[in-house]
């Protein structure tokens, strides 16, 4: 598996300008970067700590791992009446949506086949 980029994001709104470009910029996949954008957002909106990005590429797929507190985040990463509509705009964007977690650290996975 090759290593594509990795980075953090921070609490900031304005750094997902940033995190498109290089996620555009590593894998010229809009579907990913669109899908990230929402996973990023929901970080940021939700949890208020910063977000680790890591993208990886093999022979079928792109991978791109955000990885940071879930404690707040968790709650919300489900869809309700209540809120919008993001996770299944990412559902539809990607291949594979996994979500994990160990302790206080939520891992979204986001896979996207070439």
């Amino acid at each position: 598996m090759a290593h594509l980029d990795q980075w953090t994001i921070g609490t900031n709104p304005k750094e997902l300008s940033s995190s498109r470009s290089r996620i555009f910029t590593a894998t010229g996949n809009r579907e990913l970067m669109l899908a990230a954008n929402e996973i990023l957002s929901n970080g940021i909106e939700h949890s208020g700590q910063e977000q680790h990005v890591a993208i990886c590429k093999n022979h079928h797929s792109f991978i791109l791992t955000v990885s940071g507190s879930g404690t707040q985040r968790a709650k919300h990463m489900r869809p309700s009446e209540e809120s919008g509509r993001g996770l299944q705009l990412v559902k539809a964007l990607v291949d594979r949506l996994i979500t994990t977690s160990k302790g206080k650290i939520l891992i979204t996975t986001l896979v996207v086949y070439r």
